[in-house]
């Protein structure tokens, strides 16, 4: 009895060590892009290139003169077709995510958005967006733009 005992309470333990390093070896948080700063690449990526050593090497920069830790109403250079995707309610469901042919969707924006390495998403007009949207990139949505300019509305 003492043996079977033993032999059970050896297999438990080692089984339970298996797990333990398997489970230590699954990667952290910021392998699945869950860290601040560099935001994902335009590959979908946590922002290098497949091979690359440069983490930045595919991040989208800032468009000059905007300041990226600013709200938008407080650096409008930041409020660009290479910075963002635009969402109207007039806009359409395929459109191109621009300031020119807004997407319909805030959701498809922030595929967009998330597919294409660039950090936000712009929303204009007073309607309200019925939808459910689940953010799994590192994108931020700003609303309150007037539809005709992309200006702050007041």
């Amino acid at each position: 009895m003492r043996r079977r005992t033993f032999v059970t309470l050896t297999l438990l333990s080692a089984a339970s060590m298996a797990l333990f390093a398997a489970a230590c070896q699954i990667g952290s948080d910021c392998d699945f892009g869950r860290c601040p700063g560099t935001p994902f690449g335009a590959n979908g990526n946590d922002g290098g290139a497949e091979g690359s050593t440069d983490a930045a090497s595919d991040v989208v920069q800032p468009p000059p003169g905007c300041d990226p830790k600013a709200e938008p109403k407080d650096s409008p250079k930041c409020v660009d077709d290479g910075y963002g995707v635009f969402v109207s309610k007039g806009g359409g469901p395929t459109a191109a995510g621009t300031k020119a042919a807004p997407l319909s969707a805030i959701a498809a924006a922030v595929a967009l958005a998330a597919n294409k390495g660039l950090p936000r998403v712009y929303v204009c007009g007073p309607d309200a967006f019925d939808e459910t949207v689940t953010i799994n990139a590192q994108v931020s949505i700003y609303g309150g733009f007037s539809c005709a300019d992309w200006a702050p509305s007041a």
